[in-house]
């Protein structure tokens, strides 16, 4: 819907394929473009671990894209931004939540700058800004993409295993997180009946400058 929304009517798609997280996306990504009435004109994969991914960018360059879109993973997709920079290769990108690393902008450099991604909705409370500065405090670095998930994650478990018992009765334990109510780190923490996250909003981000600008 992003991709169709800012004008892109032929996509090109590189993804990572060793495992779930890129043949998903690229799965729906297909079918949903397609729906709106965009065309994916090529689609390639890589590994994990690939470094050069010359030969499915020039594939992608012919094919003359004006968007490519990009479920990779670090340090992947910068290597692919870079290098599709050095092919020439000037269609915009857009990425997923793995790009909201300062790891990413460091190594990609100036051009990162105008990428379009999706990314988890900043939660702006106060248990967010806890976090962040004790984690800043600790370690010396900014929270990196997941890491407030996982510290909510891992708080959700403990919570679960606090409530049983016997905290090593699983059954129990996965019961007591079908419970879970907290107000964390990325906020309001709870699950629906299938066991998903419930309330976590997405929201897309520009890399202007080296930061990461959300988009109205």
């Amino acid at each position: 819907e992003l991709a169709y929304q800012k004008g892109f009517r032929k996509a090109a798609i590189l993804y990572i394929n060793t495992n779930d997280y890129g043949p998903g996306l690229e799965k729906v990504f297909k079918e949903e473009f397609a729906k709106l009435g965009g065309q994916v004109v090529i689609s390639e994969g890589h590994g994990a671990g690939d470094s050069d991914f010359r030969t499915q960018l020039t594939k992608i360059k012919a094919s003359s894209p004006d968007v490519l879109f990009l479920p990779s993973q670090m340090p992947e997709n910068a290597l692919v931004v870079k290098q599709a920079k050095e092919l020439g290769i000037i269609c915009s990108i857009i990425g997923t939540e793995t790009m909201q690393d300062e790891k990413f902008v460091q190594a990609v450099g100036e051009a990162a700058n105008g990428i379009i991604f999706t990314s988890f909705a900043e939660y702006k409370g106060v248990q967010a800004n806890d976090f962040s500065a004790k984690l800043k405090a600790k370690f010396g670095e900014e929270k990196a993409i997941y890491s407030d998930y996982a510290y909510d994650a891992v708080y959700a478990i403990a919570k679960a295993m606090e409530a049983c018992k016997n905290p090593q009765d699983s059954a129990c334990v996965k019961t007591e997180l079908y419970k879970t109510n907290f107000i964390g780190a990325t906020g309001p923490v709870g699950f629906d009946e299938n066991g998903d996250v419930k309330g976590k909003d997405f929201a897309v981000f520009k890399i202007e400058n080296g930061k990461f600008v959300a988009q109205q």
